[in-house]
């Protein structure tokens, strides 16, 4: 399986790397950022010229899973482990485990990591740790 990241400048309008020619009908795209976002449009435009065989999935955090606003901020920094983009082909991953499925969507897996730490991060929150 490869797994690429790329991030798109809103500024200067262009991709951190040319987007890689993964193109197969099991190649996954996700998409992060805010459904508001006029840019998020133009990229799935190109991605979809780019990549006609792969599935695109736009993913958002934008608060429909916790059901409220999310109190966020923004900084220029990447944080340690943080991914904007993923585009990954799982072809060779399927010939090494054959008997692999896929059981759960990418909201469903949302939904459950937030089910689980929800409890935990208004703890935190209210405490003021970050």
């Amino acid at each position: 399986m490869e797994v690429r990241t790329l991030t798109y400048d809103l500024t200067q309008r262009a991709w951190s790397e040319p987007v890689p020619r993964l193109d197969s009908d099991q190649t996954l795209v996700l998409v992060f950022g805010s459904p508001d976002l006029d840019a998020q449009r133009e990229v799935l435009s190109y991605l979809k010229v780019a990549l006609p065989r792969a599935t695109l999935l736009g993913c958002s955090g934008a608060g429909e899973i916790a059901g409220r606003e999310l109190r966020w901020t923004y900084t220029e920094s990447n944080r340690i482990g943080d991914h904007i983009w993923y585009i990954s082909d799982i072809r060779k991953f399927q010939e090494h485990y054959p008997a692999w499925r896929q059981r759960y969507d990418l909201r469903g897996l949302l939904e459950d990591i937030h089910a689980k730490n929800a409890d935990r991060w208004l703890a935190v929150a209210a405490e003021g740790v970050h």
